[in-house]
C-alpha cells in the first residue's frame, strides 16, 4: 500500500505541499528572524526587502516571521479538529449501526440533521460561551466534522456488520466488542484513514475562515487567517501583500485534498476506478462549506 501510494503522483505531490507548511512550523519552534509578536510602528508597511523578505505589517511585524509561526497554529488547529472529529465521529457511528432497526434510523436522522447545522453559527455561540481561542475553533470545527465522519463511515459498518464472517463470529459466540475490534474496525479502517484525511483539508480552510472572521486564535498569536484579516486594507493599495498567506493556507488546503485522493486510490483502487455520483471530498465540503475562508 505504502509503494502504491508513494508511486501515485497526487501522493507525491501532496506530501510536498503538506511537508512546506509542515516544515515552517517545525523550525518556526527555534528560529525566526522577528518576534513575530514584537510591533514596531515604525517598521510599519515596509516594502520586501533583504531585511524583510515579504514586508511589514501594520503593526510593523516581519511577515515572513509572521507567516512561519502562524503555520503551528493553523496546523495544530486543523489537527485537533480532525482527531476531534474521529474521536467523537466513529464511536457515534458505531452506535447507529450496533442498535435497533428503530433507534438506529432514529440516530441516522438525527446525525442528517446535525450536519446541516452551520458550523459558523456552532463556532459564535463557543465563542460567546468561553472567548476566542485555538482550542475553542478546534471544537467548532471537530464537532461539525463528526457528524460527516459518522455519516460517511456508517454505512460502511453496517455493511461489515452484515457480513458472513460476522454472521459466523456471532454464531460462535464472539460479543459485540470482539467482532468490533476483530472484524468491524479493521475493514472499516482504510475508509476512516481516507476519510480523515480528506477532513484535514476542509479542517484547514474552515480554521482559516474562523480566524480570518476573529472566532480562531486570538492576537497576537499569528494564524494565516488572521494575518489575511490584518491585511486586507492593503488590498487596493499593496495587494501584493495579500499573496504569500493565500497562497500558505492554498498550499495546505491542496495538500491535504491530494493526500486524500492518494490514499483513496491507495487503499480503495477498485473504487477509485469506478466513477462514482458522489466523491468523498465533494461530500464532506458540501456539509462544511458554510465556514467562508
Amino acid at each position: 500500500m505504502i509503494a502504491r501510494f508513494l508511486r501515485h503522483p497526487l501522493g507525491v505531490a501532496g506530501l510536498v505541499l503538506v511537508g512546506i507548511p509542515l516544515l515552517a512550523a517545525l523550525v518556526s519552534l527555534v528560529w525566526t528572524p522577528y518576534d513575530p509578536t514584537a510591533f514596531a510602528p515604525a517598521d510599519r508597511w515596509l516594502a520586501p526587502s533583504p531585511a524583510h523578505l515579504l514586508g511589514t505589517d501594520a503593526g510593523g511585524r516581519d511577515l515572513f516571521s509572521v507567516l512561519l509561526v502562524g503555520a503551528q497554529s493553523t496546523m495544530l488547529a486543523t489537527l485537533i479538529a480532525t482527531l476531534i472529529a474521529v474521536v467523537i465521529g466513529l464511536p457515534l457511528a458505531m452506535a447507529a449501526a450496533l442498535a435497533s432497526r428503530r433507534l438506529g434510523l432514529l440516530l441516522e436522522r438525527g446525525i442528517d440533521i446535525a450536519i446541516a447545522f452551520p458550523t459558523l453559527v456552532l463556532a459564535i455561540i463557543l465563542v460567546t460561551s468561553y472567548g476566542a481561542s485555538l482550542w475553542v475553533s478546534s471544537l467548532a470545527i471537530g464537532l461539525g466534522g463528526a457528524v460527516v465522519i459518522a455519516r460517511t463511515m456508517l454505512p460502511e459498518l453496517r455493511g461489515a456488520m452484515a457480513s458472513p464472517y460476522v454472521t459466523l463470529a456471532t454464531a460462535g459466540g464472539v460479543g459485540v466488542i470482539g467482532i468490533l475490534w476483530r472484524h468491524v474496525l479493521p475493514n472499516a479502517a482504510p475508509t476512516l484513514f481516507i476519510r480523515a484525511t480528506q477532513l484535514l483539508s476542509v479542517a484547514a480552510l474552515a480554521e482559516a475562515g474562523l480566524s480570518y472572521l476573529g472566532f480562531g486564535t486570538p492576537p497576537p498569536t499569528p494564524s494565516w487567517g488572521r494575518t489575511l484579516a490584518d491585511l486586507q486594507s492593503q488590498v487596493l493599495v499593496r495587494p501584493e501583500v495579500l499573496i504569500a498567506p493565500s497562497l500558505a493556507i492554498t498550499t495546505l488546503v491542496i495538500g491535504f485534498a491530494l493526500l486524500g485522493d492518494a490514499l483513496r486510490d491507495a487503499l480503495e483502487p477498485d473504487q477509485a476506478r469506478r466513477p462514482s455520483r458522489s466523491q468523498p471530498v465533494s461530500a464532506i465540503s458540501a456539509s462544511t462549506e458554510k465556514v467562508p475562508a
